[in-house]
């Protein structure tokens, strides 16, 4: 009797255990998933305000620089890959 009845008070606190790790777990997937969002919104921006001062600077005059073409490409896969 006392065996069954530790081995029912194990099973119980397994099991409240696991509840409480996948609630941690959802908390944390969901926390991530605000965070990209925020970071998508702010890169947004970003790319927003550097294109309205790219496009009120003259260009004609120079060429663009190895950084700028690379980053023009890495910034163009990033916004097509969502």
């Amino acid at each position: 009797m006392a065996r069954a009845i530790i081995s029912k008070l194990i099973e119980i606190f397994m099991e409240e255990n696991l509840s409480k790790k996948t609630d941690e777990a959802m908390l944390a997937v969901k926390f991530a998933d605000e965070q990209a969002q925020l970071y998508k919104k702010k890169l947004e921006e970003s790319e927003r305000a550097l294109f309205e001062f790219k496009s009120s600077t003259p260009t004609t005059t120079r060429k663009r620089s190895r950084f700028e073409r690379f980053y023009a490409y890495k910034l163009s896969n990033l916004v097509n890959s969502y």
